[in-house]
């Protein structure tokens, strides 16, 4: 793997680095911290060289078995993540009277506080954890998603 893959940095950034041109901290002020962190719907998705959270035979099935509110609030929950909001909850699964995992979600905006309720499958759990230590950021709406997890695994 080459340094820039490795780093995120450019090569003549790692060679003003190498050069004592340029501090590391100076540098990295200057870079937008969670552009390499985007993840592609398609990276959402488990697959033979990809560990993703989500198995995409597994994604439709239980989407489509949400209830109304709960798909809405998924799909907030990705919206929320998009605009990276901060996530202000523990990442603690719960179980519902049903018998759902689920996570209640508490984002903080500008002029208010969202809480809701999102059901958990897969990994989901880690996906909102990863996103909560700034390690990814979605880069797809639950369209994309939907969309990704009906093309077959290639």
């Amino acid at each position: 793997m080459s340094e820039t893959m490795e780093t995120g940095l450019e090569q003549a950034e790692i060679d003003s680095l190498k050069d004592g041109k340029i501090d590391i901290c100076d540098l990295l002020a200057t870079k937008d911290r969670t552009s390499a962190n985007k993840v592609k719907a398609s990276l959402f998705f488990s697959t033979d060289q990809n560990d993703g959270y989500f198995k995409k035979e597994s994604f439709t099935p239980w989407f489509t078995s949400l209830r109304d509110n709960e798909r809405r609030n998924f799909k907030l929950m990705l919206e929320y993540m998009q605009n990276k909001q901060k996530l202000n909850s523990l990442p603690y699964i719960r179980t519902d009277k049903y018998g759902n995992k689920y996570m209640w979600l508490i984002f903080a905006l500008a002029q208010s506080r969202q809480e809701f309720k999102v059901v958990m499958a897969g990994e989901l759990d880690t996906f909102v954890k990863h996103y909560q230590l700034g390690l990814i950021v979605p880069d797809f709406d639950i369209n994309q998603l939907f969309l990704e997890a009906q093309e077959t695994n290639s």
